[in-house]
């Protein structure tokens, strides 16, 4: 019996319709029991034609609940740059939008990070300390924090007392663990593509990972490898992600060097490894090298059984000048 909701629609307490339903036990019957009541909210959104969903029950409000705070997480963690654990430690008003003097709006994060924070004997701090410099982020980022900010009452903005029944059963504003974001991520996916089944899409199906279950620091990394290598990668985050380029180097100047820029970095030896491994493929299996010899250099001679230079083909030139 959906007690909160019948309490709250008569406007009395939850030990009155308690009381009342033991009262009743005898005369209550299998017919009188049914499907959770249907909220009566307006669904607006649409997929494509149709609206998104039949109307919600009063049960499905927890498990919306968890998925919309989870899109959010995933919105955080991908779009930040932050590290799984600066990511679950924020905090209600981390975010705040600033105006600058040229026009410029940049929202900036305020949280704890954790990597390299010890104490005076060398010993890591747990807890963390408050990180000096903002994150900068996107003006999505800023909207899921403040999505999660409505939905949770305390402080903190990612926890495993979000759903009703575990409020009552679990330490009051008990963090979210990496491992049970795991579970909401692979939870989130599923719910993800049975919305996608039914809607007839399966272009949008989201299909099983090889690497496994999706963890939280593998979003970290996700701009720099599907967008930032590929050629014309710069061009490409500008146009997809606004000022994402600009924003994460303003995040992460004057950090320690092993952060986001060098990950981006990084990933640009990766792609440029890659296309000369794809030149060498290429010429192996018999395809003909065009453009003109490189000119002579002022350089000694080679030595008589050396084999001529091979002019480089214009292709592998042309990708390899964008990194």
């Amino acid at each position: 019996m959906a007690n909160t909701f019948l309490a709250a629609t008569l406007g009395v307490t939850l030990p009155q319709v308690a009381s009342a339903r033991r009262i009743l036990s005898d005369a209550l019957t299998p017919a009188d029991f049914g499907p959770a009541p249907l909220l009566d909210v307006p669904l607006a959104t649409r997929i494509g034609a149709a609206p998104w969903r039949q109307p919600i029950g009063f049960d499905d409000v927890d498990t919306l609940l968890l998925h919309l705070s989870t899109a959010a997480l995933i919105c955080c963690a991908y779009l930040s740059g932050m590290r799984p654990e600066e990511v679950l430690a924020l905090r209600r008003g981390c975010c705040t939008r600033v105006e600058r003097d040229d026009g410029t709006v940049r929202f900036e994060v305020r949280g704890r990070h954790f990597k390299g924070v010890v104490d005076e004997d060398g010993n890591a701090i747990g807890e963390g300390e408050e990180r000096a410099d903002p994150w900068i982020v996107l003006e999505p980022v800023a909207r899921a924090i403040a999505v999660v900010e409505e939905l949770e009452d305390g402080e903190q903005l990612f926890t495993r007392t979000l759903y009703r029944y575990a409020k009552g059963t679990c330490m009051p504003r008990s963090g979210l663990s990496p491992d049970t974001a795991v579970e909401r991520i692979r939870a989130f996916t599923a719910w993800a593509n049975q919305l996608a089944a039914a809607h007839d899409r399966p272009h949008e199906l989201i299909p099983p990972d090889p690497d496994g279950a999706i963890a939280l620091r593998r979003f970290r990394r996700t701009i720099a490898w599907f967008i930032y290598r590929q050629p014309g990668g710069r061009i490409a985050l500008a146009v997809q992600y606004g000022h994402a380029a600009a924003a994460m180097s303003e995040s992460y100047a004057g950090r320690s060097q092993a952060n986001m820029l060098e990950v981006l970095d990084q990933e640009k030896g990766l792609a440029l490894a890659e296309t000369l491994t794809e030149a060498g493929e290429r010429i192996a299996a018999g395809e003909k090298i065009s453009g003109p010899a490189r000119p002579p250099t002022a350089t000694a001679p080679r030595p008589p059984s050396s084999p001529p230079a091979t002019p480089a083909p214009t292709w592998a030139n042309a990708n390899c000048a964008r990194w």
